[in-house]
């Protein structure tokens, strides 16, 4: 009985492996892959094909970086207008909203060999990338009008900031001078290196290629005739260039070329006064009357004060 169980166990399990074995090819039909189950494949296929990388073309900005070149100051924002009386204006993109306001005045005088600075707000200049010291865009605005610059003998700044007033005023207060006396420094004063430190002495000692032998400081009241506008105190500031005839010796004040130098100096700041002055009254729309010689004859001729008078600056 034991083996008849075992060998009856063993027929059933060897019959059903024997009908779970392997069936002949002719059996096995292969299975049929119909086209709609090949579509996704075969379309995510052509669409790799056919996609290509898109490629963003970047504008090129191009920004020449030669400063004689007519379009230095115009591809980082810069504009100017040229006078026939020397005077040149310099507008900014960053410095107002539609660029139209005078950002910067300087009076080129090539025949007193004199640079004149007016009305510089460049402090005021938005931040950008490409925005220029002052010493730059001299550089720019004389090759841009075929100025030797390397033939100034003379710079002129006006004072703007309080600090350097605060040293003005105890520069004067230690030397006993006088409000409408010049200073006078040399490199040998022990103020030089105050004043030398300022925006002033950093931007003029990069314009010229010549050592600055001397700065001259003065106090100047400037008197717009035929208005009723109040005098405006300036200060100012001039770096004397040591020329090649000098050999090394700064003239005392009392040198008659030194004498000279200061008259076209002073001449040359005049001649600006005067300028500044007549663009005011051409603002303001005043004109004179003809034959109007003094003074007097001119106001009568200006419009009627405005309510609101600017206040006097004094330092």
């Amino acid at each position: 009985m034991r083996f008849s169980s075992v060998f009856s166990w063993f027929g059933v399990s060897l019959q059903g492996l024997r009908g779970s074995g392997p069936s002949s090819t002719q059996d096995v039909q292969p299975a049929e892959i119909t086209e709609s189950e090949l579509t996704p494949l075969a379309a995510g296929l052509e669409n790799t094909e056919e996609i290509e990388p898109d490629y963003i073309e970047e504008p090129y900005d191009f920004k020449t970086t030669d400063i004689t070149s007519q379009d230095y100051l115009p591809d980082r924002g810069y504009f100017a207008s040229i006078y026939p009386n020397g005077e040149t204006r310099v507008y900014s993109d960053h410095y107002d909203d539609d660029g139209q306001e005078t950002m910067l005045s300087i009076y080129f005088d090539e025949d007193r060999q004199v640079t004149s600075f007016r009305n510089d707000e460049l402090r005021y200049e938005k931040d950008h990338d490409y925005k220029l010291p002052l010493h730059y865009i001299f550089k720019a605005l004389c090759y841009r009008q075929s100025i030797d610059y390397f033939a100034m003998d003379w710079i002129v700044m006006d004072i703007f900031d309080l600090h350097t007033l605060e040293h003005i005023e105890q520069y004067r207060e230690s030397n006993l001078l006088g409000i409408e006396d010049d200073i006078r420094l040399t490199e040998k004063d022990s103020y030089w290196g105050i004043f030398s430190n300022t925006y002033y002495y950093q931007q003029a000692s990069r314009m010229i290629p010549a050592r600055i032998d001397k700065m001259i400081i003065r106090r100047q009241e400037r008197w717009i005739e035929g208005t009723n506008y109040l005098a405006t105190v300036a200060h100012l500031i001039m770096f004397s260039f040591k020329s090649f005839d000098s050999r090394g010796r700064d003239p005392p004040a009392t040198d008659p070329a030194e004498i000279r130098a200061l008259e076209v100096v002073a001449a040359a700041i005049g001649a600006v006064d005067e300028t500044e002055a007549a663009n005011l009254k051409n603002e303001l729309g005043i004109k004179p009357e003809a034959g109007a010689d003094t003074l007097d004859d001119f106001a009568e001729a200006a419009p009627e004060k405005p309510d609101t008078e600017p206040a006097s600056e004094d330092s």
